[in-house]
């Protein structure tokens, strides 16, 4: 009876909706795969990226900052070396002050002497005047020569110690540009070169940065991609699941052929699809949802592989011009070679002027010693020389004896003092010696010694740009199979597409077998009806799925009371 408002054999079309779920579980099997082949490739690529930027961090940090810290220590100590040679040279410019006026003293006084000298002679007074001695002529003609002796000799003191503090002028004002200049430039290349190893300590940070994040991404990844291996299980619950939907409906087949029309067997036949139908339209809706979940997911990574497309590619934007810092460095190091005080002319020029003014001394000494034993000579023959017999003779003897007692007086006075600029000049020479041009070779040696290592800088850099590269080629390639894997993405569709055509088929085939029983099944005694199925139940393996089959039973047969009261499905 029921069979005849059809257009067809009941279990004819059963077997035609069940080849057609027969073909869910191979489209679900290839979809899943399909991305579960990409998985690994996926959790691999940024796995690679995060131990790359293990790598770049390990060497940076062994290195000191690719070498930055240890740069930062050389420039400092070159820059203490430069400013104690300029401490030192400053120095030598203040005792220079103090020689030069001591200097000035000496000529001063010598030019004094040289004006008191010029003094008429004693055989020109006793000329044309009343007879004198023959000893008093003869003494006069010994005093006039050696007055004639002091004269010159003055005038060597007086040369030589100005001679002295001219060669010191000229190194002070030889010294005083050097210096000037040196510390105008000093200052200046020190602002370039600080200014120079931030931006690559910067550098050098955001490349730390990047790598952390990758570490960051990398376990993001792999926590997406458990999440993807647990929405591919799926596969096997769909399979299943289908698998029990089918057996349902080989079942129901089997009831309706067996039952030829009668009415237990059609309400059998009616419940079991209609529990067929609610399964698979749960299966495809979890279904749907998994591979929503999927999507999801790759669009995680995805956004996670464009942030660290844009942070590599900032990283390495910043780390290519780290090799321009490498070379400003280097440039600037050689800059301060070619500073005033590194001048080898003016080294040369400071030894030569210190010994050049110290033999201008000694024949300053030379000369006064001289200047004091003529003094000396001069002051014992004035003092017995007879000069009662003329007042002119008298007064110029008297002249004479005060000019050789203030020389040999003060000469004694001036001599020491030539003596102590001599150890003065001395001791400027040996702290030069000992102090400044030490400071030189060792700035020098670390100014030709830097940059070697400004060149392992460059190649470190060099290497980490490469590793970066490399991250930003595998980036790029996983991003690009990403979207490639989300556009093939649709194989729910043609899996929904088919459950929605089997559910339809089969609520057709319901209302056409069971639409004349429809009421009376409302009468049927709840216990029996459930017994009837209790062989059904036994197929499903998932919760979902006894849900599912309650729910069912419990609207087709609802009394109001409570099924867990009167019987237990499963």
């Amino acid at each position: 009876m029921a069979e005849g408002k059809g257009s067809g054999n009941p279990v004819k079309r059963l077997e035609q909706n069940i080849e057609t779920l027969q073909q869910i579980p191979v489209l679900s099997k290839e979809g899943f795969l399909n991305v579960g082949n990409h998985m690994t490739l996926l959790s691999s690529s940024f796995a690679s990226s995060a131990t790359r930027g293990v790598s770049i961090q390990e060497r940076i940090d062994s290195a000191g900052d690719l070498g930055l810290t240890p740069l930062g220590e050389d420039l400092r100590k070159i820059n203490n070396e430069i400013l104690g040679v300029f401490t030192e040279l400053r120095k030598l410019m203040d005792h220079k002050t103090g020689f030069s006026e001591r200097m000035d003293a000496i000529v001063q006084w010598g030019l004094s002497l040289e004006q008191d000298a010029f003094l008429p002679r004693i055989v020109d007074q006793v000329k044309g005047g009343p007879v004198v001695e023959l000893e008093v002529q003869t003494m006069g003609a010994v005093i006039d020569n050696l007055m004639q002796q002091t004269r010159p000799l003055i005038q060597e003191v007086v040369s030589a110690c100005q001679e002295s503090s001219d060669v010191m002028d000229h190194l002070h004002r030889r010294l005083t540009a050097a210096l000037e200049s040196s510390e105008h430039n000093l200052e200046t290349i020190r602002d370039k070169t600080t200014a120079t190893v931030r931006r690559m300590l910067r550098t050098v940070k955001k490349a730390v940065e990047t790598c952390k994040t990758m570490e960051t991404t990398s376990e993001e990844v792999n926590r997406v991609v458990f999440e993807m291996v647990q929405s591919t299980q799926y596969d096997d619950i769909t399979t299943q699941r289908i698998e029990h939907s089918i057996t349902t409906l080989r079942r129901a087949g089997e009831k309706i052929a067996e039952g030829k029309g009668h009415e237990a067997a059609i309400r059998w036949f009616v419940i079991a699809l209609r529990i067929t139908c609610e399964q698979i339209q749960e299966t495809g809706a979890d279904l749907v949802k998994a591979v929503q979940s999927m999507h999801m997911n790759l669009t995680t990574i995805s956004d996670l592989g464009v942030d660290q497309i844009a942070r590599i590619t900032e990283a390495r934007k910043v780390g290519m011009r780290f090799h321009q810092d490498c070379a400003d460095i280097t440039y600037h190091l050689g800059s301060l070679l070619r500073l005033g005080i590194f001048d080898d002319a003016i080294s040369m020029d400071v030894l030569k002027t210190l010994s050049q003014a110290e033999n201008c001394i000694f024949q300053a000494k030379r000369a006064l010693d001289m200047l004091g034993m003529t003094a000396t000579r001069l002051q014992k023959l004035t003092a017995t020389i007879k000069t009662q017999s003329s007042g002119r003779l008298e007064t110029l003897a008297k002249s004479i004896l005060d000019l050789s007692e203030r020389i040999t007086r003060e000469g004694k006075e001036r001599g020491l003092e030539l003596a102590d600029a001599t150890k003065q000049l001395q001791g400027i020479s040996l702290d030069y010696s000992e102090r400044v041009t030490p400071c030189l070779m060792r700035t020098s040696s670390m100014l030709r010694r830097v940059p070697l290592a400004t060149q392992q800088m460059d190649i470190g850099n060099n290497d980490i740009l490469q590793m970066l590269n490399e991250n930003l080629g595998e980036t790029q390639a996983t991003a690009t199979e990403i979207m490639l894997l989300s556009a093939e993405w649709t194989f729910h569709a043609t899996i929904q597409r088919a459950i929605d055509h089997v559910v339809e088929r089969l609520q057709l085939l319901i209302r056409e077998v069971g639409g004349a029983i429809a009421d009376s099944m409302h009468d049927q005694d709840v216990h029996a009806l459930a017994n009837e199925f209790d062989d059904l139940a036994a197929l499903y393996t998932m919760e979902s799925e006894r849900r599912v089959h309650g729910t069912v039973l419990d609207t087709v047969v609802d009394d109001g009371s409570d099924p867990g009261d009167d019987f237990e499905l499963f």
